[in-house]
Parts: C-alpha cells; sequence; structure tokens
C-alpha cells in the first residue's frame, strides 16, 4: 500500500476515534455505532492485526458501544478480541483491559466470574497501592468487586464493599465528567445493589451493617434518577437564583477551577500508574496524590465558604437525598405520594402517606416491559382517526394489570387521598395515571372503574417536585410557583 495513502487512512482512523468518543459521551449511541464500525473497516483493510495498539483500542471502543445499549453478549465479542490481542503486551493490556470497568462488568453479566474476578484483582492492585480517600474510580472498582461477590453468592462481602464505595460514588459523582459510559455503570452497581438489599431482609444483615433496605433503595433510586435531564434543570434553577446573591460568582469559578485541575490529575496518575513499575518513579505518583489531595481539600473549604455564606443556593445546587420522613413532612394532610423506579430487571414503588407507615413494592417488571405496556396503552389515545371507527380499542385489562402490579400493592400508603402526587421514572413518564383501571371489567361494562383522585399531580423527578417546594419557600411564589406537570 502507497504510504501517503496508509497515512491519511490512519490519520483517518484516529480522527473518527475521537469523534466516537465525543458522540458516545453525548449518547449519541447510534452514531458512534456506525463510527466504530467505519473505523474498524479502515484498520482492518490497512491490514492491521488484533494486536496492533489503535486496533485494540477499535475493539474496546466497539464493545462500549455495544455496552452502553446493555447489550452485554455483543460487547463480549468485541473486548474478548482486544484481551486477546493485548493479553501478550503487558502494558497494553494493562492499561487497556485490566482496569476498564465496562469489560469487566461484562465478564460478569455473561456469567464468565473467573475472568471478572482475575481482572478486577488486576484493577485493584493498580489502584490500591495508590489508595485515595474518595476518589470515584478506585470507589468504583470496590463496588464492582462487590458485584462479582453477590454474583457468587456471597451477600455479607458484597453489602460489605457496597458500604464503603457507594457513598463515595453518589458523594463524588457531581465532580466526575458527565459521559455515558460512566452514567452507565452507576446505573449498573447501584441497581444491583438496590437488589442485594431487597433480600437482606431477615437475614442479619441489614443490622450488622445498620441498613434500613426500604429507606436505602428510595434513596438509591433518587440517586439514579439524577440524570442529564435532571442535572441540566438545577443548572438553570441555580443560576437562576445565584441572581439574588452578590460575591458568589468567584467562588463557584474557583470550585469549577480546582475541579477541572483534579480531574486532568487523576487521568495523569491513572495513566502513570498504568506504566510498568520499571517505569513508574514514585516520588512522581506521590506528588501527583499530594496535589489532587490539596486540590480536594481546597475545593472543599469553598463548597463550605459557599454553604456558610449562601446556604440557599448551596441547597438549590446540591440537595441532600431525602429520606422518607422527609418527604412525608412536606406533606399535606390530604396529600399522598408515590414514587415508582423503572429499573433493568426490577420496579419499585413507595406509597408515602401524610402520616402513618410508608408501604413498599417491588415488582419483577423492567423498564423494557413497561415500555411496551405504555406504548400498548398509549395508542388509544395517540391515534388521529378521521373517523370513530379508526380508533384503537383501550386496552382495560392491561390497564387494570398495570395498575394491579403497581398501584394495588401499596393502596394503603394512598387510598383516601384527596391528592395524589405521583413521580415516576422511564418509560412511566408518557403515562397518565388517571387512565389507569383499578378492577377488571369481566362483563360488567356499567362498572366504575377509572382510578378516581379528586387532583393528581404527575412528576417526572422527584427533584423537579423538591426543587418547586423549595423555590417557593425560600423566594415566594411567582415564577416559582408552577410544578412541573406531566
Amino acid at each position: 500500500m502507497d504510504s501517503q495513502i496508509f497515512f491519511l487512512s490512519s490519520f483517518t482512523a484516529s480522527s473518527l476515534d475521537a469523534l466516537g468518543e465525543i458522540l458516545l459521551a453525548q449518547g449519541r449511541i447510534d452514531d458512534a455505532q456506525l463510527i466504530s464500525a467505519a473505523r474498524i473497516s479502515i484498520l482492518e483493510n490497512l491490514g492491521l492485526h488484533l494486536n496492533e495498539d489503535i486496533m485494540v483500542q477499535a475493539r474496546i471502543f466497539a464493545g462500549d458501544v455495544k455496552f452502553a445499549k446493555f447489550r452485554y453478549r455483543d460487547a463480549l465479542t468485541e473486548y474478548e478480541k482486544a484481551y486477546h490481542g493485548s493479553h501478550d503486551n503487558p502494558y497494553f493490556f494493562k492499561r487497556y483491559v485490566s482496569q476498564n470497568p465496562n469489560i469487566i462488568i461484562t465478564y460478569l453479566k455473561n456469567g464468565k466470574f473467573k475472568k471478572a474476578e482475575e481482572l478486577i484483582q488486576s484493577a485493584r492492585s493498580i489502584y490500591d497501592p495508590f489508595f485515595i480517600a474518595k476518589n470515584y474510580k478506585s470507589s468504583e472498582i470496590l463496588a464492582i468487586q462487590g458485584l462479582i461477590y453477590a454474583a457468587n453468592g456471597n451477600f455479607e462481602k458484597a453489602v460489605e464493599f457496597y458500604t464503603k464505595a457507594v457513598p463515595v460514588l453518589i458523594e463524588q459523582k457531581k465532580y466526575v465528567a458527565k459521559d455515558l459510559a460512566k452514567e452507565s455503570r452507576f446505573r449498573i452497581v447501584i441497581e444491583d445493589y438496590m437488589e442485594i438489599l431487597n433480600r437482606l431482609e431477615g437475614t442479619g444483615l441489614e443490622a450488622r451493617f445498620q441498613i434500613k433496605p426500604v429507606e436505602e433503595i428510595f434513596r438509591l433510586a433518587q440517586a439514579i434518577i439524577r440524570n442529564k435531564v435532571g442535572a441540566a434543570i438545577d443548572e438553570n434553577s441555580a443560576r437562576s437564583a445565584a441572581t439574588q446573591y452578590s460575591g458568589l460568582v468567584d467562588l463557584t469559578r474557583n470550585e469549577q477551577s480546582a475541579t477541572q485541575q483534579i480531574q486532568a490529575l487523576k487521568e495523569m496518575l491513572s495513566n502513570v500508574i498504568a506504566a510498568p513499575k520499571s517505569q513508574q518513579n514514585p516520588e512522581a505518583i506521590e506528588s501527583l496524590k499530594n496535589k489532587i489531595s490539596a486540590l480536594e481539600n481546597a475545593r472543599n473549604i469553598i463548597v463550605k465558604e459557599i454553604h456558610r455564606r449562601f446556604p440557599k443556593y448551596s441547597n438549590l445546587k446540591n440537595p441532600e437525598l431525602a429520606s422518607l420522613s422527609t418527604i412525608q413532612g412536606l406533606l399535606n394532610s390530604n396529600e399522598a405520594l408515590i414514587l415508582i423506579y423503572c429499573g433493568r430487571n426490577k420496579t419499585y414503588v413507595w406509597a408515602i402517606p401524610s402520616k402513618g407507615r410508608v408501604q413498599f413494592s417491588n415488582v419483577n417488571l423492567a423498564s423494557d416491559n413497561i415500555k411496551q405496556i405504555v406504548d400498548n396503552l398509549r395508542k388509544a389515545l395517540d391515534a388521529e382517526p378521521r373517523t370513530l371507527g379508526d380508533i384503537p380499542a383501550f386496552d382495560v385489562d392491561l390497564s387494570y394489570n398495570l395498575y394491579k402490579q403497581l398501584l394495588k400493592p401499596v393502596e394503603v400508603g394512598w387510598i383516601g387521598s384527596d391528592d395524589l402526587i405521583i413521580i415516576s421514572s422511564g418509560p412511566l413518564g408518557q403515562l397518565p395515571f388517571s387512565i389507569l383501571v383499578t378492577d377488571s371489567l369481566k362483563g360488567d361494562t356499567e362498572k366504575d372503574i377509572l382510578l378516581q383522585i379528586i387532583n393528581m399531580h404527575c412528576f417526572m423527578h422527584l427533584r423537579w417536585w423538591l426543587q418547586h417546594l423549595f423555590l417557593v419557600i425560600h423566594f415566594g411564589p411567582g415564577k416559582y410557583d408552577k410544578p412541573i406537570l406531566k
């Protein structure tokens, strides 16, 4: 092949690498997949082998795209090629494979526990000697170790690792650069922990680790729901509220600058410790760790100063995860709140009355299954008929079945309320809950079975509702006093 053509093709492949990473980080998965396929095609046409550095990276990126779609079997096919292509090169293997959380989780989800264990031990051998307190990546590795223990049936060790890692992941997530891979892993780790907590009752582990499973699952669901849309709304509202303060701009800029420097130094440290030990400089590594610690301490001081001088802004920008008792205390006597979280494997439901015991239920309904149900129920609502005969029949049985699985088990917590606040995640955000029926017709077409609530307010996000209350309480009515309704 002509050297100039080879150079131009290599340059194109490298450019596609950068573009693909950007698209994937933005959540444009289908576009990233097209870029990935084009990149691999170019590299294969150049005659590059699987053990070439650039080809290993291309296969890992192809796996990352499949991973972002939770297609673990397809991701495994790509990761296996990268695994075998880099295995004979310790530096490539250590840098690209053994510390890659996506690859470890993929092996685990495909039942390849031995390989997952091999990689997690390799990753921990990299990070444990250079442990930095409250480090996101180190905590992510610990959480994945918990996943492996749970997969092997050792729930005690799983909870031990999770209780160390998850609080750090939740606290530090706001400082981590936003990208789809991290969001996907965060959701996988937290949802798997929720499933473990759901199985703790009666095992004695709740007492040992001082965990209240229903309360903790509620907090974890909130942590996941803090998605990019929620974060954007928080930023806009915080920015709007910040106009009421003076002297805040410099502090927030300093906090952002410190965060950017910390992220850059952590990336540098990650690259340094991936090198062979013979090429590592212990003094340089220690210097990086000290710089990171110093910057994190400085950032903490800034955050505390913002909270001291501008508590309203601080609470709006970084509100704590609400407890069940906090929510209950915010409800009026005639109100009840229902929160529904749709996970990849399960759906969790809480019914919170203004007084009395919170009702909790979980059902083996995955978010994909709920999406199909919602799509079917909406067919009769979204029709654009020219005649009455064009309107599809409403599936009453399907509506009742959804009610029976989601709301019926927790009805003690909401029945009799005049105002019902429903907060749902995922596909349920597209469902008007007033179309659910509370009983099966079974031939009685005269029965009044629609869900009867005097006032029903449906929010997409618990934080939106809390944010609305906060803004009204602290800044008065006006432009903030209208809730976000669906």
